[in-house]
């Protein structure tokens, strides 16, 4: 068995989930019988799209290929501190990627991007929300962790610290397929990224992932029930508080026995045109998208 898995394959893995994610959403949608009004039906929808388009095309790819899945996918037991800061990190950043996610939106609106309005549906029962937080938070965060912060990240780690973040987390919000999100999306894969860099364990980047997803969860039902203006009240309030505990999160979680990637510039990444030429494409078919919706 092969300790180190062969980053050109992996790298393609990652190109072919993420233009699965695409036509398998189509097809879900069409022959399912899905509804926006209602919140566990629509949730229900990412749930297959999930199994079909991510997990299920990593379970075939470890099949044909006999790599060591701890290597591959960074599967190491972390230390119940790295688990902790990294749950308060994905918490914690919940604000600040937020943030991210208006600014880019706003920009988007200046580019003539029209967007719709979301699902309007929440839960209505605790029974619910715990089946929405296990859709929507951990189902994505156990899925989506493996394959980019486990697979994809190992693809590129020999280009170095700055590169592996950078097209992991911009890939990562481009699966995504909605706009509206992007850089929320964006923001949440950098921090897992550079978390899972830091500890060696994807495990801790499912956490981080998790809280991440469960903190927008609990805070979008709330704003349901409370109203948007006294829930921003509380947010802003807690703004604060957020900094110290992200960058305090950020600082003490690495673990001193994982070696860094070295620092790469970009400019040598980008020369590679014949390599890069499928991103190319899927970020013009994302912008297509984007306009035409």
């Amino acid at each position: 068995m092969n300790k180190r898995a062969d980053s050109k394959s992996l790298y393609w893995l990652m190109l072919v989930i993420t233009y699965l994610c695409y036509p398998v959403a189509y097809v879900v949608k069409s022959i399912g019988s899905f509804t926006k009004d209602n919140i566990v039906s629509f949730e229900m929808y990412h749930f297959y799209v999930g199994i079909f388009s991510i997990l299920l095309p990593i379970i075939v790819y470890f099949c044909i290929y006999s790599y060591d899945l701890k290597t591959v996918l960074k599967i190491k037991r972390p230390g119940i501190k790295e688990l902790v800061l990294s749950f308060l990190a994905g918490i914690s950043a919940a604000p600040f990627a937020i943030l991210a996610g208006a600014l880019i939106k706003g920009f988007f609106i200046l580019l003539g991007v029209k967007f719709h309005p979301g699902n309007g549906s929440y839960p209505k029962s605790i029974g619910e929300l715990i089946i929405i937080i296990f859709l929507s938070a951990v189902f994505p965060a156990v899925t989506e962790e493996t394959v980019f912060r486990g697979a994809f990240l190992t693809s590129c780690e020999k280009d170095g610290f700055l590169w592996a973040v950078f097209i992991n987390a911009f890939l990562f919000s481009i699966m995504h397929n909605n706009p509206d999100s992007f850089g929320n999306t964006f923001v949440v894969g950098v921090l897992a990224c550079y978390i899972v860099l830091m500890t060696g364990s994807v495990f801790c980047g499912m956490a981080a992932h998790f809280a991440y997803n469960a903190t927008l969860i609990i805070i979008s039902s709330i704003a349901h029930f409370i109203g948007g203006s006294t829930l921003l009240l509380i947010i802003a309030s807690g703004i604060v508080a957020s900094v110290f505990i992200l960058v305090y999160a950020l600082k003490n979680i690495k673990d001193p026995t994982v070696n860094l990637l070295p620092t790469i510039g970009f400019g040598n990444k980008f020369i590679k045109t014949i390599i890069y030429l499928p991103v190319l494409f899927l970020i013009t078919g994302y912008i297509y998208f984007i306009f035409k919706a």
